[in-house]
């Protein structure tokens, strides 16, 4: 995330291992943890922070995240301690 950012990056390195812990101590009773990191995205957050970054307008918006979101969310989902990326 560059200089100045680490609290951030930490919190998000905090939450995939609360998954994966959450993910182990459920196992086996139906509950499935699981994470999902869309990586760069079109928000105001990455907007903010990389304002001349050449790429932006390539990024994809949250909404292009929905079908994996609302897949994670459904009773098909038979995956569990997993991280989705796009």
């Amino acid at each position: 995330l560059g200089a100045y950012r680490d609290a951030y990056a930490v919190s998000k390195q905090a939450v995939n291992g609360l998954m994966q812990n959450l993910a182990a101590e459920y196992e086996g009773s139906g509950l499935h943890v699981n994470a999902f990191d869309p990586g760069p995205s079109k928000t105001a957050l990455h907007l903010r922070a990389y304002p001349g970054l050449s790429r932006n307008d390539a990024l994809p918006e949250p909404r292009q995240h929905r079908e994996l979101l609302l897949y994670l969310m459904s009773d098909d989902l038979q995956n569990c301690g997993v991280c989705f990326e796009p």
